[in-house]
């Protein structure tokens, strides 16, 4: 606190106050204290010693350096007598008194590191004074709820002596009822052991919120099974081992208590483990029992000898993905006990105030609209129904369900009204009157709209199954991608255009079921759907899309994307094998190509924007939602939907794409509405079967399988090798970063073109690899940091791949422990150069041998032996 001169000019305690902060300790040391130790330690709780303490401290070696240390973690007893007394926590008397102490003020049993954010958390100190008002009250409900056990236990031992020594010992001592208690809690402490020694082996989950613990023996239970157990982090500091933090971060649970509970989640799965040992599911489990998947620790499988393909190869998985659910009943009903209001929540197209670059529409386009395709997909879940036991069975308010939709709107942020609304639509399920479980899928619309009617003939059953679809409503020229590139391209103008509705159910990477529906559009009626600002919905259809409910819906929807180009049927399909990819056939290919006016090919036409700028597929990406982001519903019963696909104001004003920059620039936020009030049931958590799709450098299993005729048998081929395969267990930064550029792409085959068009031979690099690289950044904007990836990872050590080569067979070939790997990602492929053949002509350089003086200087006309006549050889005069 503050030291301060009196009236009298002598120092005096307690004059000033200090204001404005809080003291949480005081350390005084007699020692000096450098930069490392009070970086490390400011945080923490020390321990003191004392001056008696000879076999831990002496004055020559290891004298006892702090000297006065406060806590002032005393607590509030309500005696000023006794609070204003601030203990020495170092091991001696060195209290300190609390001047001009408020009982009201002057202490708070609250923490000042926590108050400031600099820490999470504080040691409690446990409560010393016996006068303290919680001690009182807890010895008073702990004597009160003993002597009602007491009163009520006829068996107790006390009970159970003779009456006599029990009125003796009343009337004497009365120390009878102490020694009873202590041998009954010797009992009762051996009767538990003995009651938990059978239960050791059970499985059990520890709880938190039960102050449970795990056992600290854990690892021998796995080698009592035949799983030895590695010992887990054992690269661990000192500080991480005893004080439950690092250098910088202080941990949540203490160091051995995860060991222990990783060790015990590995035993309660070790049934499911072994049953499937040498499988992928095996590793899989194994790696879940750490809190991780293969999302972190990857088990690559890589071949000597081996050719490598770009094809399809997929990994089937459990996604966690998380859905708006329009499903609210129960949510409803358990938070007002009313069924009023369910199934009518909504999101749609609105502004996010904090984002200047927002909007609540999709713009108009001007003249250039004419030629244009335009697709709107979503992500569908229709949940489990039952006829038996099920409230949302019956309740459901008509057959029409609603999914996604769109209507024209004015251009304003805040104004939710229609205008001129000819281009509306609803994309519905229809269910059947005999089974509500099963439905037909339609596009419907209101008497104003252009849009047609249309409506599957079938009823696909069961679809209340917990099944997931992928629906598209499609618009494109009906000569698409040729339109108006051609002549007569869209003639006739009254049927030029055509209006589809595409769905497709896959299980994993199988094909269930697919549907299309295809209606005729007249040219001015396409061009109206490009040429007005529209705002998409999803979930119920409602008037002025917070209005008078028109259409109920009870599924759940995990995004939805808008792209103003046509997606094939295999797109849709690679979309909903996979539930994490959004991506194209040929994202680098140029968009623009496929869309324009007749304008176009006139230098200065009005339409010229549109052709003369290159529009890559991938960035024909207008918007894209998931509800990966919200957590639940405020007051309101509102949340905020981010748009996570790309665009700037910058791309905008220097017309990146031409016309198209003023719809893919901005981002379109969406409002959910009329969800509960502060709920967290607005989104619902689901783990979808999805086959996602493997790295090209990766082997799949099917890769491993050939499949031999009988002329194999008995011959060889020059090219038959032996291929040899290895297992490796890595952690790859780069290998996450690869699988997400992979969402970009709607199939692996399209990298035989990037990267085996006969073009790039003669170049340094693969040209549309870098283009791409550069698109995935800009959406991406931050750059990988591999420093901080092994420093937030290192706990994931060299154990896990140990316990993993338990569960493969001993002849197979394996890297021995856990790898950090520093390697390229997918766009960022090393090339071969060539060099480019050409056929060139030189001029022969002169090529003499230089002559010394010698040389030059000697006479060879009289020097040198003549030639016989016959040329045979020198003449014998002149050998002579």
């Amino acid at each position: 606190g503050a030291i301060s001169k009196d009236v009298d000019g002598f120092y005096g305690a307690g004059y000033g106050n200090v204001v404005g902060c809080s003291f949480d300790e005081f350390r005084y040391w007699k020692t000096e204290r450098n930069a490392q130790q009070i970086g490390r330690h400011f945080r923490d709780q020390i321990g003191g010693g004392t001056n008696t303490d000879n076999v831990k401290y002496d004055k020559t070696h290891n004298p006892v350096d702090l000297g006065v240390y406060f806590k002032f973690n005393e607590g509030i007893t309500g005696d000023s007598s006794i609070d204003s007394t601030v203990l020495d926590y170092s091991g001696r008397i060195s209290n300190g008194t609390f001047v001009n102490y408020q009982s009201s003020s002057s202490r708070n049993t609250g923490s000042a590191m926590v108050s400031a954010s600099v820490a999470e958390r504080e040691f409690k100190d446990p409560i010393i004074y016996s006068s303290h008002p919680s001690v009182i009250s807890l010895i008073q409900e702990k004597t009160r709820d003993g002597a009602v056990h007491d009163h009520e236990n006829a068996t107790s031992i006390f009970k159970s002596l003779p009456g006599w020594i029990a009125e003796e010992d009343e009337e004497k001592s009365g120390n009878l009822k102490y020694l009873i208690q202590i041998m009954s809690s010797v009992f009762d402490e051996i009767q538990l052991q003995v009651g938990s020694i059978p239960k050791l082996k059970d499985i059990n989950y520890p709880y938190d919120a039960k102050f449970e613990k795990p056992l600290p023996f854990a690892d021998r239970l796995l080698s009592s099974r035949g799983l030895d157990a590695p010992e887990l982090f054992s690269d661990a500091s000192l500080l991480a081992k005893f004080l439950q933090r690092g250098e910088k971060k202080l941990f949540e649970k203490k160091l051995y208590e995860i060991k222990n509970t990783i060790y015990q989640n590995i035993y309660n799965n070790l049934t499911y483990i072994h049953k499937s040992k040498g499988t992928m599911k095996s590793m899989r489990n194994l790696l879940r029992c750490f809190g991780v998947d293969e999302e972190l620790v990857k088990i690559n499988i890589y071949s000597k000898n081996g050719t490598y393909e770009f094809k399809d190869n997929v990994s089937h998985m459990a996604l966690r993905k998380k859905y708006a659910d329009f499903d609210d009943l129960e949510t409803r009903f358990g938070t007002t006990g009313i069924y009023s209001g369910t199934f009518a929540s909504t999101v749609y197209q609105y502004y996010d105030s904090t984002n200047a670059n927002s909007l609540s529409y999709i713009p108009a386009l001007a003249d250039v609209s004419h030629g244009l395709a335009a697709t709107i997909e979503a992500e569908v879940i229709f949940p489990k129904r039952t006829p038996q036991r099920d409230d949302n069975f019956g309740l459901f308010p008509g057959r029409e369900v609603s999914l996604f939709g769109l209507h024209a709107v004015e251009a304003s942020n805040t104004n939710l009204n229609y205008l001129n609304d000819n281009i509306n639509f609803n994309v519905i399920a229809v269910k059947s009157n005999n089974d509500p479980r099963s439905v037909k899928f339609a596009v419907t619309s209101n008497s104003n709209s252009n849009i047609p009617h249309m409506e599957t003939t079938g009823t696909f059953m069961g679809v209340y199954d917990n099944e997931k679809w992928n629906l598209a409503f499609r618009i494109r020229p009906v000569k698409h991608p040729l339109a108006d590139k051609v002549n007569d391209s869209l003639v006739p103008a009254a049927s030029s255009y055509q209006v589809e509705l595409y769905g497709v159910n896959y299980l994993s990477d199988q094909l269930q079921n697919e549907f299309t529906l295809t209606q005729v559009l007249s040219e001015a009626n396409a061009r109206a759907f490009f040429s007005k600002a529209k705002r998409l919905f999803v979930g119920a259809n409602r008037t002025n899309f917070d209005g008078d409910l028109v259409r109920a819906s009870d599924v759940k929807i995990s995004s939805v994307n808008m792209w103003y180009d046509y997606l094939e049927d295999d797109e849709i399909k690679a979309h909903a094998r996979d539930a994490n990819n959004d991506g194209r056939a040929h994202p680098y290919r140029n968009a623009i190509f496929n869309e324009g006016t007749q304008n176009d090919l006139i230098a200065g036409g009005d339409s010229d924007l549109l052709w003369t700028f290159r529009v890559p597929e991938i960035d024909t990406l207008v918007l894209s939602w998931n509800f990966e982001n919200v957590t639940g519903s405020n007051s309101d019963g509102q949340f905020l939907v981010n748009d996570i696909s790309s665009g700037s104001a910058e791309d905008r004003t220097n017309l990146r794409y031409g016309a198209l920059s003023e719809v893919n620039t901005y981002h379109f936020s969406g409002r959910g509405d009329k969800f509960v009030a502060n709920s967290d049931q607005a989104v619902d958590i689901e783990f979808v079967p999805t086959g996602r799709t493997r790295l090209p450098e990766v082997i799949a299993s099917d890769d491993m399988v050939k499949i031999l005729n009988q002329q194999d048998d008995v011959m060889f081929t020059r090219d038959t090798t032996f291929i040899q395969h290895i297992i490796s267990v890595e952690k790859s930064m780069y290998q996450s970063i690869s699988e997400e550029m992979l969402r970009m792409f709607a199939t692996v085959t399209d990298f035989n073109n990037i990267v085996g068009s006969p073009v790039n031979r003669y170049r340094m690099n693969y040209k549309e690899l870098s283009k791409l690289r550069n698109i995935f950044f800009e959406i991406v904007q931050n750059e990988p940091d591999i420093e901080k990836y092994i420093e937030y990872f290192k706990w994931i050590d060299d154990a896990i791949s140990l316990f993993i080569f338990q569960l493969l067979p001993a002849s197979s070939n394996k890297v021995e422990f856990l790898r950090t790997m520093v390697e390229s990602h997918i766009l960022e492929r090393s090339k071969h150069f060539n060099k480019f053949p050409t056929i060139e002509m030189f001029n022969p350089e002169p090529n003499e041998a230089f002559k010394g003086i010698n040389q030059l200087l000697y006479n060879w006309k009289i020097g040198h032996a003549p030639l016989q006549s016959n040329g045979s050889g020198p003449s014998q005069t002149q050998n002579q």
